[in-house]
């Protein structure tokens, strides 16, 4: 198996709200150093932040894949997540040819669609809805949403924290980051009271641990156009 671009890294994994029996987590690509799905050391990190007698194995897993499925860039680590939903590469190929699928949003793939049934053997289902940032209002005028639609993408998370049963949601980019951090900026924003400047800069102290990673400039206009369009 080829090796991914990325491997889970456990440092980077940290809770961001419950609901329920539902939790929201961010962390960085799932995956193994030999390509397959890390879900054994996934499950190891979630039971040291979650509440005593935390099973991933009891629960459905929902992963929310950030990255794009370009061949030369992220889209091998894409195709690894999805095999460790049951999709070959060949599967993976038919369902998102590139470039005819990039971005997903702009050329009409349902980017809210459940994709499997199973994850390693437990139950879980994969979901690929991109992130792109940009550097100023006008620049995030021209991809959002037509090109991408972070709006929908905070509200669907919201959706799926809120109406699945027995289910961790894990979203992230490659490294758990730029990407990563821009939906926990806006998720943050919209459903948990933070302001702007406490999501640019690092949040409040009980919500320092989800922005441990810096990230990129030229994500944070993102957010503040997100803010100013949904929030203000």
């Amino acid at each position: 198996m080829t090796t991914p671009n990325a491997i889970y890294d456990p440092t980077r994994t940290f809770l961001v709200t419950a609901s329920g029996e539902n939790f929201l987590i961010r962390g960085n690509e799932p995956l193994n150093d030999d390509g397959s799905f890390a879900y054994d050391a996934l499950n190891t990190t979630l039971q040291g932040i979650l509440p005593a007698g935390f099973d991933l194995n009891n629960y459905k897993l929902i992963t929310i894949s950030l990255i794009d499925n370009n061949p030369a860039s992220e889209g091998g680590d894409l195709a690894m997540e999805f095999n460790g939903y049951g999709f070959s590469q060949d599967q993976f190929d038919k369902m998102f040819p590139y470039p005819s699928t990039w971005p997903p949003y702009y050329q009409n793939v349902d980017v809210t669609a459940q994709h499997g049934t199973e994850v390693c053997g437990h139950k879980g289902s994969m979901v690929w809805y991109p992130v792109q940032g940009c550097t100023d209002e006008a620049n995030c005028e021209l991809v959002e949403p037509s090109q991408f639609n972070f709006i929908g993408l905070v509200e669907f998370l919201n959706t799926l924290l809120v109406t699945e049963f027995n289910t961790v949601v894990y979203y992230h980019c490659e490294h758990g980051h730029d990407r990563t951090s821009a939906l926990t900026a806006g998720y943050m924003l919209k459903y948990m009271g933070r302001t702007l400047d406490e999501v640019l800069n690092d949040a409040p102290p009980e919500g320092a641990k989800a922005f441990k990673h810096a990230w990129e400039a030229d994500y944070k206009p993102l957010v503040e156009y997100y803010y100013n369009k949904k929030i203000k």
